[in-house]
């Protein structure tokens, strides 16, 4: 899938309505864009893949590491800063002098993650210089931008809230139903939360 893409094909979501004509093909389509962007609105990041390699510039979060948005490969990486505040990223830093992570692609014992953050091994080469009043984003990373597959995770989050949506259309006021608690909101679905939280970019932390 491209960048943009849902996360789930509309094949996927007729056969868990167990639909069979084409006269809901719009509504349902619509719903998994939908879907797709609250996740990605949610998580901070997007999963598809971009399949070629484009420049997207950063400021850095320290004098050592920059966060970036997930690329899957180092192949045709190219990282470079501008030193001199200009605009202009004509300092091309060598892959010995920086580290890709998460190490291994691995994170919390799960395999297949890609990079999304770049950390300087060289301490005396800083990642940015940016005067007062001219803050400049000082570094460029050209990568080719996403996840190679669509993790089955997300996949199945992106179709439970589809369905929701498509059926919110029989929800009056959004309601699907009451419990002891009162009435129970159709996008209130602490199942799709489980699903996805290992990949929130920005999750809140408890001291």
């Amino acid at each position: 899938m491209a960048i943009g893409d849902p996360y789930a094909t509309l094949a996927q979501l007729k056969l868990r309505l167990n639909i069979t004509d084409t006269n809901d093909d719009a509504a349902l389509t619509n719903a998994l864009a939908a879907a797709s962007q609250d996740i990605e609105g949610a998580m901070g990041r997007q999963f598809n893949d971009a399949g070629s390699v484009t420049a997207r510039v950063y400021y850095p979060d320290s004098l050592t590491v920059v966060e970036v948005d997930d690329f899957s490969t180092s192949t045709g990486l190219i990282y470079a800063q501008d030193f001199n505040n200009a605009g202009s990223y004509a300092t091309i830093v060598a892959a010995a002098n920086y580290q890709l992570e998460p190490l291994n692609g691995i994170v919390d014992g799960s395999i297949g993650w890609p990079f999304n953050r770049i950390r300087m091994i060289q301490t005396w080469n800083p990642l940015w210089y940016t005067s007062i009043g001219d803050p400049r984003t000082s570094i460029q990373v050209t990568a080719r931008w996403g996840w190679t597959a669509v993790p089955a995770a997300v996949v199945e989050a992106c179709l439970m809230l589809a369905e929701e949506t498509f059926k919110m259309k029989d929800a009056p006021y959004g309601v699907a139903g009451f419990s002891q608690y009162g009435a129970v909101r159709v996008r209130e679905n602490p199942k799709v939360m489980a699903l996805l939280n290992r990949y929130d970019r920005n999750p809140i932390k408890i001291a």
